[in-house]
C-alpha cells in the first residue's frame, strides 16, 4: 500500500487519488498491529515510512464492507456498534477518529434493472480525470471555511472531515461556484454533517471517552 520494500517500488498511495480496501469484514492478519499504525499516521499527516523509506501522499482511503441487516434493512447491531463486524485489528478507536465519515449504504436502495440512467453522462475515465484536476483548486476549500458554521463541533478531527467532505460535495455539485448559501448548506454542508455524525456516534459506543455530541449547522 505504502511502499514495496522488495523492488523498491512505490506503493499505491503514491500513485493514486484513492485507495479502495474492499471486504474489510473479512481481511485476516496484521497481528502486530503495523498496518493500523501506518494507516493512523498516514491518515492523520498524510506521511508514512516503510524501512528505510519515508514520504508523504494525498491519496484518499475508503474502506468497504458488508454488515448483517435485519428484516427492515437496519444493521443488526446498530445499537452495540456497526464495527463489531469488522476485524479487531480495525476497531481501534484512534484509527476510526481518523476516517472523516460512514457512508450509510443499508439506506440506498439496492441496484435493479431501473438504476442505470437513462440519460446522458460522462465516461467514467473523463469524470475521474475532472475530478483529479479538481483536487488541486484551493478556492472551494475557501469558500467551505468561510461560509460553513457550525455548532458543538469543537474537535479539531470533526471539523477537518467535516470541512473536506462539505468541499468535496461542493466540487461535485457545484464546480463553477455558482450556488447559494442556501443551495450551499443543504447541499454540501448538511450531508458532510451526517457523514461525520455517523463516526461520532459510533466512537461514542466503542469508548466513552468520546463524549457524546450532536454537530449541527448554525443558521445564517
Amino acid at each position: 500500500m505504502f511502499h514495496h520494500n522488495g523492488n523498491n517500488t512505490p506503493g499505491l498511495v503514491t500513485r493514486y487519488d484513492l485507495v479502495v480496501l474492499d471486504e474489510v469484514q473479512s481481511i485476516q492478519g496484521d497481528s502486530t498491529g503495523e498496518l493500523v499504525a501506518g494507516l493512523k499516521v498516514y491518515l492523520e499527516s498524510g506521511r508514512f515510512s516503510r524501512g528505510n523509506t519515508e514520504a508523504s501522499a494525498e491519496a484518499g482511503f475508503v474502506m468497504l464492507g458488508n454488515i448483517t441487516l435485519d428484516e427492515d434493512h437496519n444493521p443488526m447491531y446498530m445499537e452495540d456498534g456497526i464495527f463489531n463486524e469488522i476485524p479487531n485489528f480495525l476497531r481501534e478507536t484512534a484509527f476510526i477518529d481518523r476516517l472523516h465519515g460512514i457512508i450509510a449504504g443499508w439506506l440506498m436502495p439496492r441496484i435493479s434493472k431501473d438504476t442505470p440512467s437513462k440519460y446522458l453522462g460522462f465516461k467514467g475515465d473523463f469524470f475521474s480525470e475532472v475530478l483529479h484536476n479538481l483536487r488541486s483548486e484551493p478556492q472551494f476549500t475557501d469558500y467551505v471555511n468561510l461560509n460553513m458554521h457550525l455548532l458543538n463541533c469543537n474537535d479539531l478531527r470533526d471539523r477537518k472531515a467535516i470541512v473536506r467532505l462539505a468541499t468535496a460535495y461542493l466540487k461535485i455539485i457545484f464546480p463553477d461556484l455558482n450556488v447559494t448559501n442556501e443551495e450551499f448548506v443543504k447541499y454540501c454542508v448538511r450531508p458532510a454533517v451526517d457523514l461525520r455524525q455517523r463516526i461520532r456516534d459510533e466512537l461514542y459506543k466503542m469508548d466513552r471517552e468520546y463524549a457524546k455530541a450532536k454537530i449541527e449547522v448554525a443558521d445564517g
